[in-house]
């Protein structure tokens, strides 16, 4: 049986619209779980680095419940949510400091090319943190950091002790690196060589150095083993932990509120 053109090009739009109708429904009705995927992920993230785990705990996933029993502050081992003002170092809590990065959405501040070696698109006035507490007692912060890599822009978490002078952990959530080359910042086994490492050989002047193959045995506390085969992403990484502990980034905070700052 022969079809007109007619028919065919009309019975063709039909079911593109059709097909447009429910791709399109399935889209709106699947972003609020979306959403909370992502933010249950971004939480997993800064748990990875709060030491509130054991080892044995980590080898089991945490369940949505757990992950936001970590972020009760009734409990003596949690973490609150905070936002820095980097300019000044002052800390807003989250109500606040979400009013304030919404006030100031779109505003950033202008750095040279120079400065900007983390390559940000944008320097916001407001940054958001992580204070970690045990036994209700502040043990360490986890600071948000981002910057470019060979493909993407890389963004995570810099876990740093409460003496202002150590780093206790580095993990990302997200970005777009090579598989098997750049994507080894996912690697455990790389990130844990980021734990005790000491990014200040002089005071406030962050200067964290990626390596290629294996940092020498014995050698400087801020020389950390390099990527093999991404020699690119390991500069970003590099770049971006010393723009954010420099003086436009976490260097203000850091002072006032660390014991090596005080």
């Amino acid at each position: 049986m022969a079809y007109s053109n007619g028919y065919i090009i009309g019975f063709a739009t039909a079911v593109c619209v059709v097909c447009s109708i429910f791709v399109a429904g399935s889209a709106v009705s699947l972003k609020e779980q979306q959403v909370k995927n992502a933010v249950l992920d971004l939480k997993k993230n800064v748990i990875s680095v709060s030491d509130l785990q054991t080892e044995a705990d980590k080898a089991t996933p945490l369940t949505e419940d757990q992950v936001n029993k970590f972020f009760d502050p009734k409990e003596a081992n949690h973490i609150e949510e905070k936002y820095v003002e980097l300019a000044t170092g002052k800390t807003l809590d989250s109500a606040e400091g979400q009013k304030m990065v919404q006030a100031n959405k779109g505003l950033c501040t202008e750095l040279s090319a120079k400065e900007n070696i983390a390559k940000i698109n944008c320097l916001p006035k407001y940054k958001r943190i992580y204070e970690i507490y045990k036994d209700n007692k502040l043990s360490r912060l986890v600071l948000e950091v981002e910057g470019k890599g060979l493909w993407s822009t890389l963004q995570g978490f810099l876990a740093m002790g409460t003496d202002g002078q150590t780093i206790q952990g580095l993990t990302f959530y997200k970005h777009g690196e090579t598989p098997g080359l750049g994507g080894e910042v996912d690697n455990p086994k790389w990130k844990s060589g980021w734990v005790g490492a000491k990014p200040f050989t002089t005071p406030n002047k962050p200067a964290i150095k990626i390596v290629k193959g294996s940092a020498p045995a014995n050698d400087s506390d801020n020389l950390i083993d390099g990527l093999s085969g991404a020699t690119l992403t390991s500069n970003g990484v590099e770049y971006l932990v010393n723009f954010w502990l420099g003086k436009h980034g976490y260097a203000t905070y850091l002072a006032k509120n660390t014991k090596g700052g005080k």
